[in-house]
Parts: C-alpha cells; sequence; structure tokens
C-alpha cells in the first residue's frame, strides 16, 4: 500500500495497546487461550456485555403481539396477507438483544431492516423506554429507506397497527433530511457516516447520548471516520451491533477491525439457505467473454506488463480500452434487446456511465415500450426515490436503470429487478456479492434473476490481462457463495 511505502504506516493494525485490547474481540482472546491450554477468566462478570434476562421465548411473544394486525397486498390477488417475521429474523433479533455487543451476518434481501427494527422497538418497549438510537448507513438513499421501513413496520403499512411504538425519527444528512418537530427530542437518528464525519457540532455528548448503535452494511466499518465514529459511541452504548451480508472472512485483519468495534459474530444467514426456503429470489449467472480479437493491443499490454509495478497501468489502460469501445458498447444494446425485462446496468466511472446511458437511449429511442434512468452521486434523493417507484410499476413497459455501483451496489430495495450486467467487472467480494444481491428479492413477474457478468479479452489464447484475472476471481466468489454460473463466448 502506498502509505506503507512512502514510510507513513508501518504496515500493522493493532488492538492491543498498553496492556489493553479492544472489548469487540473477547472472542479472539478465549479462541486464542483455549488454543494455548489457558484458561479465561472474567473478574467482572456482571459487567459483561451480555443481557441474560432476554430469551427467544420473550422475543418470539413481542413479535407475536406487534405485529399480529400487519398485512401486505399480495398483488396477485390484490387481497390482504398476513405479514409477519421470517424465523430467521426473529431468531437473528434475539441474538443480537442477547449478546449486546456483535455482528451478525445475513445473505443480501433477507431482511436487515426488520431485524434491526425489532431489536430497536424491544428496546424501546421492554429495556429503555427513553433511550436514544442511532442507525449509520453508507448512503443517503439507504437513509431515506430505514426511515421509510422504520415507519411502515412500526405503524403498519396501510397504519393498522394498534400498539405502535413511540418513535420519533431524524435523519442526519445534506440532501434535505426529514426531521422530528413534534414534543420531546427525537429518539432515533438514522444517518450516513460520511454526515457523522463531516459535521463538527457533533461533539463527545452527541455520541455517548446513544443507548443503542446499529451500523448497517457494516463491512465498511473498518474505513478511519467509521472507526472514529464507533470508538466514540462505545463510550456510552449499551447496544453497538453491526449487520451485513458480505463480512470478510473470518480472520483477516479488516474484520477484524470490525468485531473490535461490535463483538463476535452470532448469526450466519447464507443465501442458499434463503433461497432453498423461497424468501429470495434464485439466481443464475452467465460470464460472457468478449474476445475483441485485437492482438497489437495484447502485445500492448504484454510490454507494459515487463516494467516492475505496472498493473495499474495495464488496468487504466484496459479500461480506457473497454470504455471507449463501440463494438462492446453495441453488444450491451443487443444484449438488452434480448432481455426484455427491468435491467439494473452498473458502472464504475461516471463519465463511461453517462456516455452509455446515452448510447443506449438513442438505440431505443424508437421502442416507446423502454425507459431509461440513471443514478450516480449527483443525482439528488427526490429524484432517486422517483426512479425506484416508477422500477417498482407493472405497466408493461421495461425500465433499464444505468447507475453507479457506489450508489446501487449496496442495500437499496428494488423488487421489480429482474436483470443485472456487469458493464464493468470488478474484483472485490463485497461489492460483487452485494451488487447481486440487488435482483434477489422476490417479485411476483420474476422466476429467476439473471446476472449477466462481462469479461474482456483480446485474443482467444494468452488472456491473462487484468480484467481476465479479475474475471476468475469472481468465478471463484460464485463458487464460494454457491450461486450457479455459466460461461458464455462471444468475439466482438
Amino acid at each position: 500500500m502506498p502509505t506503507f511505502k512512502r514510510g507513513i504506516w508501518d504496515g500493522k493494525i493493532n488492538h492491543f495497546h498498553q496492556g489493553q485490547i479492544d472489548m469487540g474481540l473477547w472472542k479472539e482472546v478465549a479462541i486464542c487461550l483455549q488454543e494455548i491450554g489457558c484458561k479465561l477468566e472474567l473478574e467482572n462478570k456482571d459487567d459483561f456485555p451480555r443481557n441474560r434476562e432476554v430469551t427467544l421465548e420473550k422475543v418470539k411473544s413481542f413479535c407475536n403481539e406487534f405485529f399480529k394486525d400487519h398485512y401486505v397486498i399480495d398483488k396477485k390477488t390484490e387481497e390482504k396477507v398476513k405479514f409477519f417475521p421470517y424465523e430467521h429474523q426473529i431468531e437473528t433479533a434475539y441474538k443480537i438483544l442477547r449478546n449486546q455487543y456483535c455482528t451478525a451476518e445475513v445473505a443480501t434481501s433477507g431482511g436487515k431492516s426488520l431485524i434491526i427494527s425489532i431489536v430497536y422497538f424491544y428496546i424501546l418497549k421492554y429495556m429503555e423506554p427513553d433511550a436514544k438510537l442511532l442507525l449509520i448507513v453508507p448512503t443517503i438513499t439507504l437513509v431515506t429507506q430505514f426511515f421509510d421501513d422504520l415507519m411502515d413496520y412500526n405503524f403498519g403499512k396501510y397504519k393498522e397497527n394498534k400498539n405502535p411504538i413511540d418513535i420519533k425519527i431524524q435523519e442526519i444528512m445534506s440532501d434535505k433530511p426529514r426531521k422530528w418537530h413534534g414534543e420531546g427530542e427525537p429518539n432515533i437518528f438514522i444517518s450516513t457516516y460520511q454526515s457523522l464525519a463531516k459535521v463538527e457540532n457533533f461533539g463527545k455528548e452527541f455520541y455517548e447520548q446513544f443507548y443503542g448503535v446499529a451500523t448497517d452494511e457494516a463491512h465498511f466499518a473498518k474505513s478511519d471516520s467509521f472507526v472514529k465514529i464507533l470508538k466514540r459511541t462505545m463510550m456510552g452504548a449499551t447496544y453497538q451491533f453491526g449487520m451485513s451480508g458480505t463480512f470478510q472472512d473470518d480472520g483477516f485483519a479488516d474484520f477484524l477491525t470490525i468485531q473490535s468495534l461490535t463483538g463476535p459474530k452470532v448469526a450466519k444467514i447464507r443465501a442458499k439457505e434463503l433461497q432453498e426456503k423461497g424468501i429470495i429470489s434464485h439466481v443464475r449467472i452467465s460470464q460472457i467473454y468478449l474476445n475483441h480479437d485485437d492482438p497489437n493491443f495484447r502485445d500492448q499490454l504484454k510490454e507494459i506488463r515487463k516494467t516492475p509495478s505496472s498493473g495499474a497501468a495495464a488496468y487504466r489502460l484496459e479500461g480506457d480500452y473497454i470504455r471507449s469501445s463501440p463494438k462492446r458498447n453495441d453488444f450491451i444494446y443487443k444484449l438488452l434487446k434480448n432481455i426484455k425485462s427491468n435491467t439494473l446496468v452498473l458502472f464504475n466511472i461516471i463519465e463511461y456511465g453517462k456516455l452509455l446511458k446515452e448510447y443506449l437511449s438513442e438505440k431505443f429511442e424508437e421502442d416507446e415500450n423502454v425507459e431509461f434512468y440513471m443514478i450516480y452521486g449527483a443525482i439528488k434523493k427526490d429524484e432517486r426515490e422517483r426512479i425506484k417507484k416508477e422500477l417498482e410499476l407493472d405497466d408493461g413497459k421495461i425500465r433499464i436503470l444505468v447507475a453507479s455501483y457506489g450508489t446501487l451496489s449496496t442495500g437499496v430495495s428494488i423488487n421489480n429487478l429482474h436483470n443485472i450486467i456487469f458493464a464493468e467487472g470488478f474484483k472485490a467480494e463485497q461489492r460483487i456479492i452485494q451488487s447481486i444481491g440487488r435482483s434477489l428479492r422476490l417479485h411476483e413477474s420474476k422466476v429467476v434473476a439473471s446476472i449477466y457478468d462481462l469479461v474482456d479479452t483480446y485474443t482467444e489464447e494468452h488472456n491473462n490481462n487484468v480484467l481476465f484475472r479479475h474475471g476468475k476471481d469472481r468465478r471463484n466468489m460464485y463458487k464460494k457463495h454457491e450461486y450457479p454460473y455459466k460461461i458464455k463466448k462471444f468475439i466482438l
């Protein structure tokens, strides 16, 4: 890493300071002591972060009472049907309430927002009615989404809940946040970590007022700004937990950093398990190898790679090549023309995303049945919400959303999304698996979610270019997460 090479950082991540280790790593300590045959003794058992009053039966009883009047509309029959949390959601909420400082891994589309809602509603009803609670998310879109989810889960989708919790929510973000203006102070704050990091008015008292702190998509909690925020809230929080569908593997430094702030993993719900129960959609992945048939460019890449530290230069050159390829853009157009259902096209570089959307819009200009949308960092909150609502419509039109990985790969909920095209590929596991998760929500018109993973090569043989290797890395991810895939090859 550059900071190590320049001598700014010694290459070590330490969680052991002046004879003390971060509390969230207590389980790692216990495992290490067990391995060397030593006994772990707790001198202050009563102070240990575990709530022995909470039982699974109590959490189930709360859910049975709280959600007894909740309904949703069955879109096929247009009739009201009972709404109730899944078993894995109640059990995960119980484990969080029991363990206080912990992490929970629940596959994307497994209902993390409902789990967090159950935890917070239970705290306000049975533990601390005057508690103030903080929910930290990575994007503005998730701030608004969680606000709406908390309101729906509390009052019922059709305001049918006769005994809601007294929740007073305030959003913290730069783009027209919703604020509580009634009597008393807000008791639930929802914020992006970027907003908390930027606003200098948040002092020690602000962070230490929270009884509970939840971090959604907590695989981001390894970043410096996240670490600083969670260290501040830890000083006052009785509950501090993180949730994600894609945590790093146990033992990796990044996951140790996350655990040091939130505690050990207490639940792991895999996508395959939810698919087998019919809770999320099945998925099929087509990894499409695009041969650009350009031996001159292949040789150019080989020459560049002969020089030391040339990997980044080769990667940039390949990226520029594929983004400027008319034949490749035409392939994406033909692919969309054959798909004929709502599709998310993910890109990385904003300039490329804009050009791709403009190109595709022109190609589909005469087709009145196809509509195009675009979301990236500069698109305002209200416009993003409008686009999400239009994508959920069932009016016979095909809607294509061209969006950046940064805004749409994580957390965003769109049920009526059938396909995803990786217009630019990555090798970062969290980003890829989270991106697949955008298509896993059930919808009555969806039989299976389809992922189209584009991998670029330049000749049939000697395929050792960077984008080809990234494609192999993604294939290993699909195997690891048990997603079925097929390889297809095309010459452009």
